[in-house]
C-alpha cells in the first residue's frame, strides 16, 4: 500500500495557504497610536462643498482602517484572521500554510535538516515527512502513533503505549524495536541526546513510574529506574538537559493534595530528589530544555487559570514566570525552544475546545498569541509544536461530532518567525 499517496492530495489542495479554523488573539493588547476625528459641517464653503473641520480629538478606533488607534496593536487594513493581525486588531501568529487529513495527530517535531515529521492515526498509524514548504515527502505505517524525538543525525524515535518505543532512519526505513515488558504500557514522554534514548512509562499492577535509556545504535537497554513504590508521582512528560532527565508531572504530598514536581535523575540512571516542586493542585505539563543550560516548564492549575510558563536556571533557581490569564482555564500540552531562544507553548482551552498557540520571547514576555475553533467541532486542540531553522510548525486535530467514531482531522501549520 501506497501510503505517501493518502496524503498527496491533500498536500496539493491546502497548501495555497488554506486554514480551516478560524484564528483570533485570546489576549488584549497593548494601545498604540491615536487617531484624528473629522467632522462635516452642513454649511457649504465659496465653492458650494461642504466644509471640514479637524477637531484634533481622538477618534474611535476602527479596525480594518488601515490605522493602529488606542485601543489597537496592530490594523493591517483587512479582517483576514490568519496574517499576523486578526479582525479585532489583536497581534496573532502569521500561518504560511496548512496542511490537513483524515485522523488525529499525536506529536511533531523537526529534524536537524528542517524537515518536519508528524505521528498520528487514522484507518492505520503513521508517520509522515514534510519539506519546510509543506511538500509530503514520504509516508508511512508504523506499529504505533505516539510521541516523537529526533536525534542530531536525523534518526526517529517513537513512543508508544501500545508498542513501545521504535527508531526509524531519516527516510523512513526501520532501525529497531522493542516493547518494554511485552504488554501495552502507560507511555508519558521520551528524548534523546548523542547515546541513549530515554523515555518514560507506567507499567505493571502497582503503576509506577519506570524510566529507562535505550542505546540509540542498537536499541538496547542501557538502564532502567523504578520510582519507589511510596512515592505517589505522576509524569506527564520528560526531557534530558545535559546530564538530568527530568521526568515532569505532579506527586501527592502529605496535606493531601497533588503538587507539580519533577523526578529527576541522572544520565546514568541515579534517582535524584525530587525537585521543581510547587503550590497545590499545580502540574507541570510539559518541559524543554532551554539555552545556557536552562530549563523552561509549563504547568497550569492552583492559582494560575490561564498558561502558565516558567524558566529556571542550571541550579533550578526560578528565573521568570508567565502567567497568561484568560477568560477560561487553559493547558499547555507542548512546549518547545528555538534556535533564537523564542518558546512556544501549545494546547487547548477546554470549557471551548480551542487549540492555542503562545509565542514568547527568551525573558517569557508574549510575542503573540492564536487561538482556533473550528465550530463544527466538538474537540479543537493542538498536540505539538516545534522550531525549524527559521520557522515554527504547530499540529492538532480537531473532532467533529459525537459517537462511538466521531470524525477527526488533523493539521499542520507552519508560522512566520520575525
Amino acid at each position: 500500500m501506497d501510503f505517501s499517496a493518502r496524503t498527496t492530495a491533500l498536500v496539493i489542495l491546502a497548501l495555497a495557504g488554506c486554514v480551516p479554523s478560524i484564528v483570533v488573539g485570546d489576549q488584549p493588547q497593548d494601545e498604540v497610536g491615536t487617531e484624528s476625528s473629522t467632522e462635516t459641517s452642513p454649511a457649504p464653503d465659496a465653492t458650494g462643498e461642504p466644509t471640514t473641520t479637524t477637531t484634533g480629538e481622538p477618534g474611535p478606533a476602527v479596525c480594518g482602517d488601515g490605522i493602529v488607534a488606542a485601543g489597537e496593536a496592530c490594523d493591517d487594513g483587512n479582517d483576514e484572521p490568519n496574517d499576523g493581525c486578526d479582525a479585532d486588531c489583536s497581534v496573532t501568529g502569521e500561518v504560511v500554510w496548512t496542511v490537513e487529513g483524515p485522523g488525529e495527530i499525536i506529536d511533531l517535531a523537526v529534524a536537524p535538516d528542517g524537515t518536519i515529521l508528524a505521528c498520528g492515526r487514522d484507518s492505520i498509524a503513521f508517520l509522515t515527512a514534510f519539506a519546510p514548504d509543506g511538500a509530503e515527502l514520504w509516508s508511512r505505517q508504523v506499529n504505533s502513533y505516539g510521541e516523537i524525538a529526533v536525534d542530531a543525525a536525523g534518526r526517529i524515535f517513537v513512543l508508544s503505549s501500545l508498542a513501545g518505543v521504535h527508531s526509524y532512519e531519516a527516510d523512513g526505513a526501520d532501525r529497531w524495536g522493542f516493547l518494554p515488558g511485552g504488554k501495552p504500557l502507560d507511555a508519558r514522554g521520551i528524548d534523546v541526546d548523542d547515546e541513549q534514548v530515554y523515555i518514560a512509562t507506567f507499567e505493571g499492577d502497582s503503576d509506577q513510574l519506570i524510566v529507562r535509556a535505550v542505546d540509540v545504535d542498537s536499541g538496547d537497554i542501557v538502564w532502567e529506574t523504578l520510582m519507589p513504590v511510596e512515592e505517589e508521582f505522576g509524569a506527564l512528560d520528560l526531557t534530558v538537559l545535559d546530564d538530568r532527565v527530568y521526568a515532569v508531572g505532579s506527586r501527592r504530598t502529605e496535606e493531601p493534595a497533588l503538587r507539580a514536581a519533577a523526578a529527576v535523575f541522572t544520565t546514568s540512571g541515579e534517582l535524584l530528589p525530587f525537585a521543581l516542586e510547587d503550590g497545590p493542585s499545580l502540574l507541570w505539563t510539559a518541559a524543554a530544555a532551554a539555552g545556557g543550560g536552562d530549563l523552561v516548564l509549563a504547568g497550569y492549575g492552583g492559582d494560575a487559570p490561564g498558561f502558565l510558563l516558567r524558566r529556571v536556571g542550571t541550579d533550578l533557581s526560578e528565573q521568570w514566570t508567565s502567567i497568561t490569564p484568560g477568560p477560561q482555564p487553559s493547558k499547555a500540552e507542548r512546549i518547545a525552544v528555538g534556535p533564537g531562544g523564542q518558546i512556544v507553548a501549545a494546547g487547548s482551552r477546554p470549557t471551548d475546545h480551542g487549540g492555542l498557540v503562545r509565542l514568547y520571547d527568551g525573558a517569557g514576555a508574549l510575542l503573540w498569541a492564536s487561538q482556533f475553533i473550528d465550530e463544527d467541532a466538538e474537540v479543537e486542540t493542538t498536540r505539538g509544536a516545534a522550531f525549524g531553522p527559521d520557522f515554527l510548525v504547530v499540529a492538532g486535530y480537531s473532532v467533529t461530532g459525537t459517537g462511538p467514531n466521531p470524525p477527526e482531522r488533523w493539521w499542520v501549520r507552519r508560522f512566520a518567525l520575525d
